[in-house]
């Protein structure tokens, strides 16, 4: 796509180049305090331009409704927990103060969801999905060089750029995996997001990015993700074009775990981080992955479930972390040299932090997706299907990539692709003189 493509405003160009740069949600980062993205400032921008103009919005959101239940109480848990006296001034990963800390999560909470509306409301899904394809090339370009420098022994020039090297052994070897992300579960979550988009545009360069950063991110939930996701089209709405293609993907996939060793112990460790095969000796990060991740989901929701109302407050779950964590049975340095534990699950981190009113509100949008794309495009209703399967090990609910896809799947439209096809189809056989009911 030209650069000179570009939507007709202002105020939606900075947006759309919101979209294009989210990638760089640590690399290219200006540190202020807190790592600022190039996105966020691009979308505070135009966010800023949209307010003063005043224009109403041209593209309907389903689903706004639930963005606003999430930003209420998103705001109200935070005035609460302001106003409660806190148990310390600081806490070890808090170097701003809890309070501040508070504030300051409360303020990303509110900025994705303004910029997810903003965003699906004024640009709409071809536009997002143009600049998604643009992102995932971004990304590969900056793994390629991440992985290139590793290589070559000067990793440490990513730094340069605030950007940080991830290492993952998932082939048998040791290699970065995060890209411009701060963790590999990031790239492997916006690669899904790409493979999905890109597909649906026919974009093929996009899609080969997409499917580089997936396997580059290490990934396990963004793989199962994915593999879920066309296995779902495959039982629910099958073609012969997509059966053969999804068994061809899965010969070649069986042939390489046969004959590429590299292949049979990425495979291997996914599987083992599953718990599907046990892992032995030489893979204890895998046990310690499944354990731990495990572990903090299930801290979450009883967090969650002991602040039913409004969480223990935006950011506050790695404080009440050591309070939940049921660590019966568990290694005794599961989590040494953690600081702040994550909820490492999207999902565990909205009902910790923000309760269960918020969670059912985060999932009813959701679903709300998933049954009205059902007979959608197929790439919309994977899209949806891999979103809700992916954010079980997003690291944070906060990030942009995930609220640019929620402001897509909220705004393409819900097409009855059975009907579609079958006017196609009288419309080729209509020009030969032929009836579709003879068909």
């Amino acid at each position: 796509m030209p650069l000179t493509r570009l939507p007709p405003a202002l105020a939606e160009r900075l947006l759309y180049f919101a979209v294009i740069l989210v990638p760089f949600q640590q690399a290219l980062t200006l540190t202020v305090g807190f790592p600022l993205k190039m996105s966020e400032i691009t979308a505070i921008l135009g966010l800023i331009l949209l307010l003063v103009e005043r224009r109403a919005p041209a593209i309907k959101f389903v689903g706004v409704s639930l963005v606003g239940v999430l930003a209420i109480l998103v705001l109200a848990s935070t005035v609460w927990q302001l106003f409660l006296t806190p148990p310390a001034e600081s806490a070890p990963g808090y170097s701003g103060g809890l309070n501040g800390d508070l504030v300051q999560y409360c303020a990303y909470g509110m900025l994705v969801l303004l910029v997810c509306w903003f965003v699906g409301t004024r640009l709409g899904p071809d536009w997002i999905g143009r600049g998604l394809g643009l992102a995932v090339r971004l990304a590969a370009i900056y793994c390629i060089i991440q992985l290139g420098l590793f290589l070559a022994g000067a990793s440490s020039i990513v730094t340069l750029v605030n950007g940080e090297n991830q290492i993952g052994t998932a082939y048998g070897l040791q290699l970065t995996r995060n890209g411009p992300f701060l963790e590999g579960n990031y790239l492997g979550f916006f690669s899904g997001v790409g493979l999905f988009t890109s597909i649906k545009r026919r974009d093929k360069w996009g899609i080969i990015a997409s499917v580089f950063c997936l396997f580059y991110s290490e990934s396990t939930t963004g793989l199962v993700g994915v593999v879920a996701a066309l296995l779902l089209i495959v039982v629910t709405r099958p073609t012969g074009i997509i059966t053969t293609a999804v068994a061809f993907a899965g010969l070649v996939a069986a042939t390489a775990f046969t004959v590429i060793p590299s292949v049979n112990t990425y495979v291997l460790r996914q599987l083992g981080k599953l718990g599907f095969v046990d892992a032995d000796g030489s893979a204890s990060n895998v046990l310690y992955s499944r354990r731990s991740r495990t572990l903090n989901i299930e801290t979450g929701f009883d967090m969650g479930f002991h602040h039913p109302f409004l969480g223990v407050g935006p950011g506050r779950y790695g404080f009440w972390y050591s309070t939940y964590a049921d660590l019966s049975g568990l290694p005794s340095n599961i989590n040494s040299g953690i600081t702040r534990p994550i909820a490492n699950s999207a999902y565990a981190q909205i009902i910790s932090e923000l309760g269960v009113i918020a969670f059912v509100a985060f999932a009813a949008l959701l679903l709300m997706q998933l049954w009205r794309l059902r007979n959608s495009f197929r790439a919309d209703l994977a899209l949806a299907a891999f979103v809700a399967i992916g954010l079980n090990a997003t690291p944070a609910w906060t990030v942009l990539p995930i609220w640019l896809t929620i402001a897509y799947l909220s705004t393409v439209p819900a097409a009855d692709m059975r009907e579609t096809e079958y006017s196609l189809r009288a419309e080729r056989l209509a020009r030969r003189g032929s009836s579709p009911l003879r068909v």
